[in-house]
């Protein structure tokens, strides 16, 4: 078994997405049998029409987003499923934050170093 990680966008008629069109941004870590059980620092970013994905601290994929995207708080905001493709999570999901801003490649990289020192306790 070998999957990458994947952040998906839209797919619905609201939020400027039009309906079963997605945006998958997808990291280059592979997952691999070695790596089961081991806890891993995820964080999307969507700046303008850039949606990023991280991987403990580093930036591993990014796209641009070919439609607008305005939050019109229509839609729900779901982790770790994948409707579209009938992908659920198996694992656990911890520590889930929103930020009002995008964060910077640094500050993504300061919260994945701090583990238990700062953000992670």
């Amino acid at each position: 078994m070998t999957t990458a990680f994947g952040s998906v966008w839209g797919g619905g008629d609201v939020n400027g997405c039009n309906p079963g069109i997605t945006t998958t941004v997808t990291s280059t870590t592979a997952l691999t049998q070695e790596l089961l059980n081991t806890w891993f620092h995820i964080a999307v970013v969507k700046a303008g029409n850039t949606i990023s994905i991280y991987v403990n601290g580093n930036m591993e994929g990014t796209k641009v987003v070919d439609v607008p995207f305005t939050d019109t708080h229509g839609g729900n905001l779901v982790f770790g499923h994948n409707a579209l493709e009938g992908a659920f999570l198996d694992g656990r999901l911890d520590e889930i934050e929103i930020f009002n801003r995008a964060l910077s490649d640094l500050e993504i990289l300061a919260i994945y170093e701090a583990v238990s020192n700062g953000k992670c306790k």
